[in-house]
């Protein structure tokens, strides 16, 4: 019996600490955003870009995981799985190129970006 009360205590708090997160993640995309649209912002980078369009699909999912709607079960299983598998990975490996190129060829970084 105490065993399943201190699990339901530290589901609690994972659930408090992934909304906190949620919640931070959410001030960044609404940061980058600003800054993206301002014209003499250092965040115009294709970097910055980039990590903001997958903090949006992140904060996407997290609210599809929320919402609890038998008659949009389907479409909200297909979007899980779509981030899951190809979005989450194919943003990893686009950060890493963007970074990647960026430390090895600076110069030539700089003209594409």
């Amino acid at each position: 019996m105490a065993e399943v009360v201190w699990l339901q205590i530290l589901h609690l708090i994972a659930e408090i600490i992934s909304y906190f997160t949620r919640s931070l993640e959410l001030l960044i995309v609404i940061f980058l955003t600003i800054k993206l649209f301002k014209c003499d912002s250092h965040f115009k980078d294709a970097y910055y870009v980039i990590l903001n369009i997958g903090y949006i699909f992140d904060l996407i999912k997290f609210i599809n995981q929320i919402i609890h709607d038998k008659d949009t079960y389907l479409m909200r299983m297909v979007i899980h799985g779509w981030y899951s598998t190809y979005f989450l990975t194919l943003w990893n490996a686009i950060l890493c190129c963007n970074r990647c190129t960026a430390l090895a060829f600076p110069k030539a970084h700089k003209k594409v970006c």
